[in-house]
């Protein structure tokens, strides 16, 4: 997730297992991202600071591991972007869904019902709502959140704003 504060962005992600480091990438909206810095396995969070106010920027997080001294991805976050404070416009506050499961047949199919909140209005970036399915073997979902079932178990589904803000809906499929 990234949240804008005055002049700043928070950064945070979840640890990655086997990561031995983290490097973050970023830029103002509308540019190419360049990489910002590199942390260690140990850190959850980055600050950006001395960032213009009321501004868009946009990050990813890459874990990496070390194999035979040659950096390797282990894993790559999707992009999250997000206002600092101080402009006309917000960031996302929450992600809200009708049902937290949902329970579709095999070869079926059935909609997430999800809504973003925020207490400013904000602009768009990538997409409203992006949805991901945890395993899509089970499930996939499509960009409007149309899950179809493809064998019988249950996985996560993300259902997530523009600047990270998430909820997961779990999905049975019989």
């Amino acid at each position: 997730t990234a949240t804008g504060g005055a002049k700043k962005v928070t950064v945070k992600w979840a640890k990655v297992a086997g990561a031995k480091g983290y490097v973050i990438f970023g830029s103002k909206c509308g540019k190419k991202m360049k990489k910002l810095a590199t942390v260690s396995k140990s850190k959850k969070q980055w600050v950006q600071k001395k960032l213009k106010k009321g501004t868009y920027y946009k990050y990813m997080v890459v874990a990496y591991a070390t194999v035979g001294g040659v950096k390797q991805v282990v894993s790559t976050s999707t992009s999250v972007h997000a206002a600092t404070n101080g402009g006309k416009k917000g960031n996302p506050t929450a992600v809200t869904v009708k049902k937290a499961k949902l329970t579709v047949k095999k070869g079926q199919s059935a909609s997430i019902k999800a809504s973003v909140k925020s207490k400013k209005k904000f602009s768009v970036h990538i997409a409203k709502l992006r949805y991901e399915s945890a395993d899509t073997s089970i499930a996939t979902v499509n960009k409007k959140g149309k899950v179809t079932g493809k064998k019988k178990d249950k996985v996560k589904v993300y259902a997530y704003a523009q600047n990270g803000v998430s909820k997961v809906v779990t999905v049975t499929v019989k």
